[in-house]
């Protein structure tokens, strides 16, 4: 039996909870709410209980944790503390999303409802891709990174460590950015971008150091 626990309970948590709980398989079933500030989980009014807070929790052998809330560096370090614990992770696709024949999705991985995932794409580890997505063919989006709702990303893109691209950002075919960059919204990326970048501009894409 797999024993998923949801780490977070904000607006993000209260998203997945219902196509994940009716989702899921005959081994899997919630376990409960992994929360910081109890008074969060208390407000959304979850069925399952909750657990504590995430650094004191004593990991059980069928635990397998989701990570439920999609903001940096938060994500990432609550990603790379659990896994110093020994920690399993579980991956949820909305099962509105299309999937290809050909891919390749990593562990702790968020899909949210209404995305579309190319041929031959490779999302790593403990990416959050939110609503209405789409990630083109032969991409590959790395560790922590965070796509939000209606996110175009073109056929043949790299994309690096814990990026945030915002709503409705593009980026073109073949592009590559470089880790730990930030792209604002309506923002259309149609070069290459190194490391640590903050994005912005709708007509002329402008950047600038973090």
């Amino acid at each position: 039996m797999k024993n998923i626990i949801i780490v977070g309970s904000g607006g993000l948590a209260k998203d997945i909870y219902p196509a994940l709980k009716s989702n899921l398989k005959p081994d899997e079933k919630i376990k409960g709410f992994l929360v910081d500030d109890k008074s969060k989980y208390t407000k959304a009014n979850f069925d399952e209980p909750y657990l504590g807070t995430i650094n004191k929790y004593i990991i059980d052998e069928n635990d397998y944790f989701l990570i439920a809330f999609g903001n940096n560096p938060g994500r990432a370090q609550t990603y790379q503390n659990l896994k110093a614990k020994g920690a399993k992770f579980f991956t949820f696709i909305h099962p509105s999303t299309l999937l290809p024949k050909r891919f390749y999705i990593g562990d702790s991985v968020l899909i949210g409802a209404f995305c579309i995932i190319g041929e031959d794409s490779v999302i790593k580890d403990n990416v959050f891709i939110n609503k209405f997505v789409n990630v083109g063919h032969d991409s590959t989006i790395f560790e922590h990174s965070i796509l939000c709702p209606y996110v175009m990303i073109s056929g043949g893109c790299t994309i690096g460590q814990q990026n945030f691209l915002a709503t409705r950002s593009t980026i073109a075919p073949n592009i590559y950015i470089g880790d730990f960059c930030t792209i604002s919204a309506h923002t259309f990326v149609k070069r290459n971008i190194c490391c640590n970048k903050f994005l912005y501009n709708t007509s002329i894409t402008k950047s600038k150091e973090k």
